[in-house]
């Protein structure tokens, strides 16, 4: 946008920084926007954080779908699209960051001299003593997350069908937590009530 364009353009004109990162397909703008306004001596760095590798996933999203759905063809033009912005991005940073080493080998496939970095995502916060879990505590899986990507839903729901039906009769619940449409959530109630 162009408000993002300004910003941009008064940040990286102000002052050297040690590093640029870049953490999101939709952000492949910058790049053209930073080299007319930063080069190496203005930020030495440009890093991409890669959350996963959109390419294998959004073309798994697309072949989930049946064959002749309209919704699978919008999909596989959508991966098509967004694996030429990662490999841009991949190909124009100096790091790329990923949560797995999985995706690490999968971006090497095509960019083997590139610079990858696993960072496992982890909880480093304070732990609790102690805790008792007997009879009386409550069994639950909690997923915990936003469910706005299509992506997302369909693993989800594929987890559902696999093992919701096993979970309910050995006493386990399982709650959703965080920002989920309404419609999914109402597709969800039908076949799995006890989410």
């Amino acid at each position: 946008t162009p408000q993002i364009q300004d910003a941009l353009n008064t940040l990286l004109g102000e002052r050297s920084w040690d590093a640029l990162l870049i953490d999101n397909l939709a952000l492949v703008g910058t790049l053209d926007l930073g080299r007319r306004v930063w080069s190496k001596d203005r930020a030495r760095m440009l890093v991409y954080v890669s959350h996963v590798h959109e390419e294998a996933v959004r073309k798994q999203l697309a072949a989930s779908l049946p064959r002749r759905s309209p919704k699978r063809l919008a999909l596989r033009l959508d991966a098509v699209k967004a694996a030429l912005l990662e490999r841009r991005l991949v190909d124009a940073a100096d790091l790329v960051t990923v949560n797995t080493e999985y995706d690490a080998d999968l971006y090497r496939r095509r960019v083997p001299d590139q610079h990858y970095l696993v960072l496992t995502p982890g909880y480093d916060g304070s732990g609790v003593a102690g805790r008792v879990i007997d009879a009386r505590t409550p069994r639950r899986i909690t997923l915990l997350g936003s469910y706005a990507w299509i992506g997302k839903q369909v693993n989800l729901w594929r987890f559902l069908e696999a093992g919701a039906g096993l979970l309910a009769p050995a006493g386990l619940g399982i709650y959703l937590v965080g920002w989920t449409p309404d419609d999914f959530a109402t597709r969800l109630r039908t076949p799995f009530p006890g989410v």
